[in-house]
């Protein structure tokens, strides 16, 4: 990936990290491995939540400082030319994906407390819109709240251009990306294709 694109300064992990069969132990310790592989080419990884992280990780009620780690309803990262946010979720009812009304409160005073200089990138596991996995067709509580709070912060200019920032722009692109699946360590790298999010797409 750096042969392609150049140094790497942040990966960011969007949930899933373990096996849905992994035990609680198990799943740490693989989640540990990778961050450790992250740390050791001097990268900066951020990660927030899959559902993995509470079915087989037990992410409510484990302590441990490789969970201490995880980034839910924060910034994972910033620097002089983008934020990083992770929405992800900080609960999980009855393995139903959904977005807590505290998590979106959160979420929108992040969006009308930031400036409008640079990009800001949100991180999450679970989908935004209704889509059939082939077992099932999922869909994601409170999901219209996250998208009317995306759009709000879009209208206030927060989303400028639909095809990311260019040279010489005074706004800021506003991206969203989604990583959906069941694959261990699914990686998002920064200089990778991002989803813009300029509009509602219910």
């Amino acid at each position: 990936m750096e042969g392609k694109y150049g140094d790497v300064d942040v990966m960011s992990f969007c949930g899933d990290m373990g096996s849905a069969r992994a035990k609680e132990n198990e799943f740490w310790a693989y989640t540990k491995s990778v961050m450790n592989v992250v740390s050791d080419e001097s990268i900066e990884g951020v990660y927030t939540t899959g559902n993995h992280e509470f079915y087989n990780g037990l992410f409510s009620e484990t302590e441990n400082a490789v969970r201490g780690i995880y980034k839910v309803g924060a910034v994972g990262a910033e620097s002089s030319n983008y934020i990083i946010y992770c929405l992800s979720t900080d609960n999980w009812d009855d393995r139903k994906d959904n977005y807590p009304e505290s998590q979106i409160e959160s979420l929108t005073d992040f969006l009308n407390n930031t400036g409008n200089d640079k990009p800001i990138i949100i991180l999450t596991h679970f989908p935004l819109h209704a889509f059939d996995s082939g077992r099932m067709v999922r869909h994601t509580a409170n999901a219209d709240l996250v998208i009317d709070a995306l759009n709000k912060a879009a209208g206030s200019g927060k989303s400028k251009n639909s095809d990311g920032p260019k040279t010489g722009d005074s706004g800021y692109a506003f991206y969203l990306m989604l990583l959906i699946g069941s694959a261990a360590a699914l990686a998002a790298m920064l200089a990778a294709r991002a989803l813009s999010f300029t509009r509602s797409r219910r």
